[in-house]
């Protein structure tokens, strides 16, 4: 059996060994981004979204960070989650800071203006080892960051991610300008994800139409840098991929409509 959690307002209920919860409304969703940020990993754990959640375009804080990430699995259960909104210039920024070691799948993320500096994304700023599954992006986005930003994922993809959609309407975008005063940084931007990590992963069914813009290098229309080792099967791009500001010829050749760079 279930119990609701106190002060949720009917939005967390528990099993009793903990080792589930189900989320009916954004007061539960903030729950679970305060108890993850204090430090319960869910490791071993299931989080169930039970119902579509409006976020109200109100500023939000990601679920997990460098310092205490979601270990856990989320299943949307094909819910939507509308109007993401993150201002400022923090890193590790999305619906989900950090994630590692679980899954995230079944999930429909519906309306994101998303701005940060490193590791900038809709649905995981830092999506690392977990693993992605039956995901959509769609609406209307706007991401804006620094480095390793994409509409789904922004840094270290080092997991398995299959059914990915990103299909918004034609005034959406990435956008990642990398240059800071006279110095040029690796941008590693993409419609998916900005950086995927090296090492015998599958990346399976993935496809956007969201237009991608970046100075310097690494603009791929769905992945900023597609590394050794993984597998590509099924992968389409439609959205515009453009690279500015870059006055090396060798990195103006760093853009793709898959991947920046192989």
């Amino acid at each position: 059996g279930f119990t609701f959690i106190e002060g949720t307002n009917k939005g967390v209920a528990e099993r009793a060994d903990k080792k589930e919860y189900r989320i009916y409304n954004k007061l539960g969703l903030e729950w679970l981004a305060t108890q993850t940020n204090d430090g319960n990993k869910f490791q071993g754990v299931t989080v169930a979204l039970c119902a579509d959640i409006d976020l109200n375009n109100e500023e939000w804080t990601p679920i997990g960070n460098s310092t205490n990430k979601f270990q856990g699995t989320f299943d949307g259960q094909d819910h939507k989650i509308s109007n993401l909104v993150i201002t400022g210039n923090k890193s590790d920024v999305g619906l989900f800071g950090f994630t590692t070691n679980g899954e995230i799948k079944n999930l429909v993320v519906e309306n994101a203006k998303v701005s940060g500096y490193l590791n900038v994304a809709v649905v995981a700023g830092t999506p690392y080892t977990s693993k992605y599954n039956n995901i959509t992006v769609q609406g209307h986005v706007e991401i804006n960051g620094f480095s390793y930003v994409g509409a789904v994922g922004g840094y270290n993809a080092y997991a398995n991610w299959n059914n990915v959609t990103v299909n918004v309407d034609e005034t959406s975008y990435v956008n990642a300008n990398s240059i800071e005063g006279s110095n040029a940084f690796r941008t590693y931007v993409g419609g998916v994800t900005g950086f995927n990590g090296e090492g015998g992963h599958s990346f399976t069914n993935i496809t956007s139409n969201i237009d991608v813009k970046g100075s310097t290098c690494d603009v791929g229309g769905l992945f900023g840098i597609a590394h050794y080792g993984n597998k590509f099967e099924n992968c389409s791009c439609s959205g515009d991929v453009e690279i500015y500001a870059t006055e090396d010829a060798v990195d103006a050749q760093e853009i793709g409509g898959i991947a920046g760079v192989w």
